[in-house]
C-alpha cells in the first residue's frame, strides 16, 4: 500500500497563517510525535507588566500529529494556588465545582481530562481533515473559539464558587484562576 504524501507542505503555512490571523504565534513544536505545530495565544492582544511583555490571551497548541489525518488543539489550565486551597478546604464545593465544568465541557462538545490532583484540566478539540487535507480560516477560529469559550466558562465558574472564599492579587482577572 502506497504511503499518502504529507500534508506538510500545503497545510503547514496555511494553519501559521490562520493562527497569526486570529491570535500571537509563538514557537514551532518540534517533538518526534508531531509533524508539525505551534503554540500560539488566542485572543491577540499583550501588556507590559513591569517591563515584560505579557500576552493577554491564554496559551494554546495547535498541531498535525504524524500518520493520523487531524489537526490537534490543546490547552491547560491550572487551577490557582488560592482557589486550589479553597476547594480542598471544602470537598462538597470541590464536586460541585468540578461537576459544573465538566457539563460545561460537555456542553461546548470538546474533550476533556480533568486532574483533580494536580488543580489542572486539560481540553482539546479535533479538526480532521478532508478534502486533500484542506480546512478553512471559519472551521479553524471555530474550533479554537470553542475550546476558549469553554476554559473561560469555567474559570468564571470556578471564580464565582470560590466568591468570597479567595484573597489574591490577581483573582478577578477573568485570565487566571
Amino acid at each position: 500500500m502506497a504511503k499518502k504524501p504529507s500534508q506538510e507542505p500545503r497545510l503547514k503555512p496555511v494553519l501559521k497563517r490562520y493562527i497569526s490571523r486570529i491570535g500571537e504565534l509563538g514557537k514551532e513544536i518540534k517533538v518526534p510525535k508531531v509533524e508539525y505545530g505551534y503554540i500560539f495565544h488566542y485572543p491577540k492582544g499583550t501588556i507590559t507588566q513591569k517591563r515584560q511583555k505579557k500576552f493577554l490571551g491564554r496559551s494554546f497548541q495547535a498541531f498535525k500529529p504524524k500518520s493520523e489525518n487531524t489537526i490537534v488543539i490543546n490547552h491547560k489550565t491550572e487551577i490557582s494556588p488560592e482557589h486550589a486551597k479553597s476547594l480542598a478546604s471544602n470537598p462538597k464545593l470541590k464536586a460541585e465545582v468540578y461537576s459544573d465544568i465538566i457539563k460545561v465541557f460537555l456542553i461546548k462538545n470538546v474533550e476533556y481530562v480533568v486532574k483533580r490532583q494536580e488543580n489542572a484540566f486539560f481540553l482539546s478539540v479535533q479538526i480532521f481533515l478532508e478534502n486533500e487535507g484542506k480546512i478553512s480560516m471559519n472551521q479553524f477560529y471555530k474550533a479554537v473559539r470553542n475550546l476558549f469559550s469553554a476554559d473561560l466558562y469555567s474559570v468564571i465558574i470556578i471564580q464565582e464558587k470560590c466568591s468570597g472564599k479567595v484573597k489574591g492579587k490577581d483573582v478577578d482577572s477573568p485570565y487566571h484562576i
